[in-house]
């Protein structure tokens, strides 16, 4: 009796997992059909709130960056697009309740320059479901053939192999923290009847590593704009994507672009541009501009994994619903609503991270804010002077020393502007500590 048990408990197993591997995996296939168009297919998209995708392309070869709805889309989801910055394209979809979608849901079109095929250079994308949790969402690329005249092997997919079927890369470890309106952080939790659980937190990211000479690079940006940066754009919302996209703006104000899409530049991307630094000037970087919609406390925090930053965020006063908060290397604590247009979002940066990013999702738009946080220059490898005056004097000074560079916080072999923006940032946080500013308590109030 035991055995015939056994055995149909082996039979029932055998079909369900027939099943799971049958079942077709959810990700984004993003594929050239012609001269400069690209076709974004998504497969087994169900119980989706948000879907976030970026993707990086050839400024030298691609212009005029136009993203067209596809027929697969349902009329009720919003669809929301970035075409703004040069070298990026953002497309997100947003509905307030589930969204199930297969096939073609949206159509890139480039103007083609010259005769050298452009190409999409990085791709990542992340979804939040309708219980609030980030998840990574695989994304596979693949590019249009060189032309015969280049010769064969000059330059091959190598997403997917030549073979014309794309293939998803893995996601990084991590994961975001959820809640109902709210996910982030690196600590998934699997929901019950969560199908994308498992994934971590990291979005799933494509890179092109076939570089060949005179392959395209960003293109300059235009005079009176800001420069690019060549360190991390959005943060991989996991995995620090903002290391992928070389154009994303340093600006040390919002871009606000169409569809009610503001990125804020990193304060660390503006340590890249300046020179001849002073105390006083590397000091001034942190100070946030004027009418900023996000402005954060403490002003500059020291990721320990115990200070909590609250982030007092202003939406549209238009907008009426509930907006969808999520963070990047960070843990959303509580959120509640102030006023008319603005909540109050409190969230835990992870221990030693100099990446955290928040976005929140609202209407047809979104706000994108780079956490200012640093690790405690104890955590790290490079010594340091003390975080007084004549300590930040004894460090800008060591900076012009010969040989082996001294005060290399870091540990990289170089003393750059990443040493200065982790010492001014501790400099910063020590002297609110000195002045008495109590730190807040990580513990959650939204449960």
């Amino acid at each position: 009796m035991g055995s015939r048990i056994a055995a149909h408990l082996l039979i029932i197993g055998l079909v369900l997992v027939c099943w799971l591997e049958s079942a077709p995996a959810a990700g984004i296939t993003i594929k050239a059909t012609g001269e400069g168009i690209y076709g974004i297919d998504v497969a087994a998209l169900d119980d989706i709130a948000v879907v976030d995708l970026e993707v990086g392309y050839d400024t030298l070869n691609f212009d005029a960056p136009r993203i067209d709805r596809g027929a697969a889309l349902p009329s009720d989801v919003s669809f929301i697009t970035n075409t703004a910055i040069p070298g990026e394209l953002r497309v997100i979809l947003k509905r307030s309740r589930a969204i199930t979608a297969g096939g073609r849901i949206a159509v890139l079109r480039f103007q083609p320059i010259g005769e050298t095929p452009g190409r999409l250079l990085s791709a990542h994308a992340r979804l939040i479901t309708t219980k609030g949790v980030s998840h990574a969402l695989p994304v596979g690329v693949v590019n249009a053939q060189p032309k015969p005249s280049v010769g064969p092997g000059s330059i091959t997919d190598k997403i997917s192999g030549g073979t014309g079927s794309p293939s998803p890369l893995d996601t990084a470890a991590g994961d975001m923290t959820p809640s109902p309106v709210a996910s982030g952080g690196s600590g998934s939790r699997n929901t019950p009847g969560d199908r994308y659980a498992g994934r971590g937190g990291a979005d799933a990211t494509v890179t092109f590593a076939d570089s060949s000479p005179g392959e395209a690079k960003p293109a300059a940006a235009p005079p009176g704009s800001p420069s690019p940066a060549a360190t991390p754009a959005v943060p991989d919302m996991a995995s620090q994507p903002a290391e992928q996209a070389a154009t994303r703006a340093t600006a040390d104000q919002a871009r606000a672009v169409p569809a009610q899409t503001i990125v804020y530049g990193r304060v660390l991307d503006r340590f890249s541009e300046v020179r001849g630094e002073t105390a006083a000037a590397l000091v001034a970087l942190f100070t946030p501009p004027a009418g900023q919609k996000v402005t954060q406390q403490p002003q500059v925090a020291i990721s320990d994994g115990r200070t909590v930053v609250t982030l007092r965020v202003e939406l549209p006063r238009s907008f009426e619903g509930t907006p969808v908060f999520a963070v990047t290397s960070a843990k959303t604590l509580s959120w509640e609503q102030d006023g008319e247009g603005t909540w109050t979002v409190r969230v835990l940066p992870d221990a030693d991270t100099l990446d955290a990013v928040f976005v929140t999702y609202f209407g047809e738009g979104l706000i994108q804010y780079p956490l200012v946080v640093a690790p405690a220059l104890t955590r790290l490898p490079g010594g340091a002077p003390a975080l007084d005056e004549a300590g930040f004097a004894l460090f800008l000074k060591e900076r012009a020393r010969e040989g082996k560079p001294r005060f290399d916080l870091n540990g990289d072999g170089t003393r750059d502007y990443r040493d200065d923006y982790l010492f001014t940032a501790n400099f910063i946080a020590r002297g609110r500590q000195a002045a008495g500013t109590p730190a807040q308590s990580p513990t959650r109030s939204d449960n």
